[in-house]
């Protein structure tokens, strides 16, 4: 038995594995806490074979007239609101959203007239375009997170998958609190109760220590979570988007 398989088992108490199902049901987000935003931009300079995800070429005047799409968008849904919305972060994603980086302010400012962010703005981008200007408009527009996708330090994976070797002394940090209440509030039972035999096992292999309203990850734990976490992102994104790649919207994918 692969260890995901081990994990999933042991956490969800189910041999059944994951399993993605292509129903599209209306979100009732307005009730929702903790919601996070995603915004698409669905340009790029090149289209990689590997990306499932929807993109076209990037052209100055299709850009544009998605952008005015977007303001609409962002314009219906907003006015359709009671209430300005608390939401906890938002996303830019693609694509290539710096492709846009001229228009996000405008973007931002219409968001921010029926959206109050939280906490963190966050962009994704692509290696070979992240130069010194490009860095000072990220900071001047407030976004806090960014994501490189680099997708392999090696040369000949690299040259597969129509990359350009770029060296980077690339960090990746884990902090993880788990919080007791917001626990209860999303599964409806106490995190102690329902996982207290995996807790305590967790403790005593100093993989997490235990806080006021919580748990969190030490160093140790979040070495072995990282090492988790990316064997679980390997396989999910390994056959999502060979899934993707032929059939956009599938009724159902397992993930075991």
């Amino acid at each position: 038995m692969k260890w995901t398989s081990f994990l999933r088992t042991v956490l969800s108490r189910n041999f059944k594995p994951f399993l993605f199902k292509g129903e599209i049901k209306k979100l009732e987000f307005e009730k929702l806490k903790n919601l996070g935003l995603y915004i698409h931009i669905p340009f790029c300079k090149k289209l990689c074979s590997f990306c499932p995800y929807q993109k076209v070429l990037y052209e100055k005047e299709l850009a544009k007239n998605y952008k005015d799409a977007l303001i609409k968008e962002i314009k219906l849904v907003g006015e359709s609101l009671e209430t300005k919305k608390e939401i906890e972060s938002l996303y830019f994603g693609g694509g290539t959203p710096s492709l846009l980086i001229d228009y996000i302010k405008e973007i931002l400012d219409t968001l921010d007239l029926y959206f109050d962010i939280k906490n963190g703005i966050g962009i994704e981008l692509h290696p070979n375009d992240v130069d010194e200007d490009l860095v000072k408009k990220i900071k001047e527009l407030n976004i806090n997170m960014i994501s490189l996708g680099i997708q392999s330090f090696d040369t000949g994976v690299l040259n597969v998958l129509g990359r350009k070797n770029i060296n980077y002394l690339f960090w990746a940090c884990y902090s993880m609190y788990i919080s007791k209440k917001d626990f209860k509030y999303l599964i409806g039972s106490d995190l102690d109760d329902m996982f207290y035999l995996e807790l305590k096992i967790c403790e005593i292999l100093k993989l997490i220590k235990k806080i006021d309203g919580g748990y969190v990850l030490t160093n140790k734990g979040a070495y072995y979570y990282h090492y988790i976490e990316q064997a679980y992102t390997t396989q999910y994104i390994d056959k999502m988007w060979n899934i993707s790649r032929n059939v956009a919207f599938p009724d159902k994918i397992k993930l075991s």
